[in-house]
């Protein structure tokens, strides 16, 4: 029987009431909440559409939904971020907004309070237009996106629905033209030693073992390992948490020390005779006098190497050395980036490359055998045999 009307029965249901089946959905006494036939009918046409529509709710199950809904707690950017947080997620750019709106609490000065549900691509969008302006897309993403994508990805897990952010068009950057050339990377470390010792000693271990500002920032002197076997020295790299809160499985399992490097560490000012959770360089936190005392170098060494000058500000930091590691290496070794891949440097080979700032060597001059237009070509010479070499200025190892 279809769903079918009946008058109200005094003592037991005031309203007109709903028996019947229909699609399947069996009432059996549904009231309409009505009094007035009129109105019971134009009910009745309601739930018949909500029906097909396939929408239909019973007062029953409304009742639970509304239930559930009360006891459903509300999740927010600021909720998932202190939890991403307490995680062991970086807090740099998830602080909380007191006040004055900067790069490191922009996220939470637009979206404390704003359900992570209801967050939109272009909402985020407008918001980094307004923040940065001026800046690049690599900087709106390392301190508005990633953040964020952080902050959802920890509310996913709580079983949200929220969005996969996409990151803005050129968020990796280009690549930098910037390096030092070895004369012009001894020459700053020498202009250093005149300057603040410590720092030179730093850079020369950055020179040597192509680690990140922020890894040898947080190497702790327990993080040295066999240093009495010359073959074996080497900093040992714990697996550090990104910005999104997550490790590389392919992160770099230490950082080889040359005798160079080693060298230079045995002239550290404190000594590596200290608390073995010490920090090994625990002056220095980044940025500030510690990046000044660089800049000042690098001017003291362009009066010997002019290119020096050409060098933007924001182009001066230490990451140089980074860059300077992975060209020497492979133009010392003749190497390819595969090598460094391997070894747990760079995750991939367009990473590796990105730091590499090839030279003319003897393969490139091959051309030079082609049929000379002018006259007779000058021969190269084949390639020499491979010749293993550290970093140490320059003095070679045995042959391969």
């Amino acid at each position: 029987m279809a769903w079918t009307l009946y008058p109200p029965r005094p003592g037991k249901c005031a309203c007109w009431y709903v028996r019947g089946t229909y699609l399947g959905i069996a009432l059996d006494g549904e009231s309409t909440e009505e009094t007035e036939q009129p109105a019971a009918e134009a009910a009745l046409a309601r739930m018949i559409a909500q029906a097909q529509q396939g929408v239909f709710k019973t007062r029953k199950q409304l009742r639970t939904i509304q239930e559930a809904a009360k006891n459903t707690v509300t999740l927010t950017v600021g909720m998932c971020a202190d939890g991403f947080i307490k995680l062991g997620g970086s807090a740099r750019f998830l602080q909380k907004f007191e006040g004055e709106r900067t790069c490191y609490n922009a996220v939470r000065a637009k979206f404390e309070n704003t359900p992570v549900e209801s967050i939109t691509q272009l909402m985020v969008d407008d918001y980094a237009a307004e923040v940065y302006p001026n800046a690049t897309a690599t900087t709106r993403y390392r301190q508005l996106y990633s953040p964020l994508m952080a902050t959802l990805n920890y509310a996913r897990k709580n079983r949200a629905n929220v969005l996969t952010l996409t990151r803005p068009e050129g968020y990796r950057g280009v690549k930098s033209e910037y390096h030092f050339e070895p004369a012009e990377a001894f020459a700053v470390i020498k202009a250093l030693f005149g300057i603040n010792r410590e720092v030179a000693i730093f850079c020369l271990v950055l020179y040597y073992t192509g680690l990140r500002l922020g890894e040898l920032l947080q190497a702790k002197i327990s993080w040295l390992r066999d240093l009495s076997d010359a073959t074996q020295r080497r900093i040992v790299l714990p697996l550090l948490a990104t910005k999104t809160g997550k490790t590389s499985g392919k992160a770099r399992p230490f950082a080889y020390l040359p005798p160079a490097a080693w060298a230079a560490l045995q002239q550290h000012p404190r000594g590596l005779d200290r608390d073995a959770d010490e920090r090994l360089f625990p002056r220095f936190h980044g940025g500030g006098e510690f990046t000044r005392y660089l800049h000042r170098a690098i001017d003291i060494a362009s009066k010997d190497f002019p290119r020096l000058r050409d060098f933007p500000k924001r182009k001066r930091g230490f990451h140089l050395f980074r860059h300077s590691y992975a060209t020497e290496f492979q133009v010392a070794n003749d190497v390819t980036t595969e090598v460094m891949v391997e070894m747990g440097i760079w995750a991939t080979r367009e990473q590796a490359g990105d730091y590499t700032h090839k030279r003319v060597d003897h393969k490139h001059r091959l051309a030079d055998n082609l049929p000379n237009y002018f006259g007779q070509a000058e021969p190269v010479a084949p390639a020499p045999a491979p010749v293993l070499r550290v970093l140490d200025g320059g003095k070679a190892g045995e042959a391969a």
